[in-house]
Order: structure tokens, then sequence, then C-alpha cells
């Protein structure tokens, strides 16, 4: 769906967006390439939010385009090493040279957890 912009959370970090509301729950929304130490979107360019988690929404990811959902085997992806993400965040990547990451660790991720006072 279409988002309006999060609503910013003043003291986070400079790749928490801030936070929209999804079906009357409040959803993070992050710009992951920020996130990923990768040049960060333009705050007013995105027109989506991923919705992220299992089994319920964890966070959101700014998308600056219209998404496509593709499914990708595991032994199609070629082998990516890199030295500004996080190796156990890459599966791999397609011919085409798309990064596919692994939402599962993604979602585990410490970084994306904001630590209690």
């Amino acid at each position: 769906p279409r988002f309006a912009p999060p609503t910013p959370v003043p003291g986070t970090t400079s790749f928490f967006l801030g936070v929209a509301n999804l079906r009357g729950e409040i959803l993070a929304v992050v710009d992951l390439a920020a996130a990923l130490g990768l040049p960060a979107a333009d705050r007013e360019g995105f027109a989506r939010i991923v919705v992220c988690g299992d089994p319920r929404p964890e966070f959101g990811v700014a998308a600056d385009n219209d998404i496509e959902v593709w499914t990708i085997a595991q032994p199609n992806l070629e082998p990516v090493s890199s030295d500004r993400i996080d190796p156990l965040l890459i599966r791999g990547a397609t011919a085409d040279g798309i990064l596919i990451l692994d939402g599962l660790e993604l979602l585990a991720c410490a970084q994306f957890f904001v630590n209690p006072l």
C-alpha cells in the first residue's frame, strides 16, 4: 500500500525514518540502504513500504519505486562478498546483479532493535 511519509521520532538513528500506521498498529520504518552503510534514499521520494516480519509485522523498509515480487531459487543465486554489508545478511545475487538479502537475518539484526534505557 501507499503510505504517508512516516512520522519522525526524535533521538533515533539516521536510518530510522519514523513510524507509520499499519491497520491501527505502529510500524517502525527504516531506510535499509542507509542502515547497511549504502547511500541513503531520498526521504521524500519513497512511494512504498515493504512490511517485514514473521509472523507479524516487525518493521517497514522504505522503497523508492514500485515493487515487484519474485521467486528466486537459492541454487540460482551467485555467491557474493561485501566489505560494506554483514555477510550473514546476504543470500547471494542474481545473474543481473540484484543483491538478495536474508529476511530472517534482517529481522534478527541487532541494529534494528532499540535498547531500553
